[in-house]
């Protein structure tokens, strides 16, 4: 089954934001739909990755991710909200390949993800810490030591910001540091 977070963030119903995703899937009932903070995609893109989710948990990862795939490249334009659903399947796709295993895949689409949060939302954005913190999850697993250092560095910093320096959040993610 696709990995479940520690826990959801602003707003547990909505979907894919990895925020403190634990490094190895964990199973039970809870859906990837609990795990991500994002409540600025289409209703569209919200059908595409419940679905993507449901095969995914079903172990059906090649479905998933070839759904995923098609998702991406069916997006049309370059408006906010086009740009916001591609973060969105990035996300979601990321998180497939971290179920997979495959970390290296997963890099360069919390990249790209990361980029477009920034660009929509800014630097302070929860949005943008919790891709930056899994963005040094990934990194750290693939010994890019520097990277994941300044990514878990920028999560926190936008942590600090945005909740206070005593907030259970930010303790969480000093951790990482």
């Amino acid at each position: 089954s696709l990995g479940v977070l520690k826990e959801g963030g602003e707003d547990k119903t909505a979907l894919m934001h990895m925020d403190d995703s634990t490094e190895s899937p964990v199973t039970d009932s809870r859906s990837i739909a609990e795990q991500n903070p994002v409540t600025d995609m289409s209703n569209n893109t919200r059908k595409q990755v419940t679905i993507i989710v449901d095969y995914g948990k079903k172990g059906n990862y090649d479905i998933a991710v070839n759904l995923s795939k098609k998702a991406l490249h069916d997006l049309q334009g370059d408006g906010q909200q086009t740009r916001s659903d591609r973060a969105v399947l990035l996300n979601t796709l990321a998180l497939l390949y971290r179920d997979l295993e495959k970390p290296l895949e997963s890099i360069p689409l919390l990249e790209e993800a990361l980029r477009i949060r920034e660009e929509l939302h800014g630097a302070g954005h929860m949005g943008v810490a919790a891709i930056a913190n899994n963005l040094a999850i990934f990194y750290s697993k693939t010994r890019q030591y520097e990277m994941a250092e300044a990514s878990c560095k920028k999560a926190l910093s936008v942590k600090e910001r945005a909740l206070g320096v005593d907030s259970i959040e930010v303790a969480r993610q000093v951790s990482c540091e």
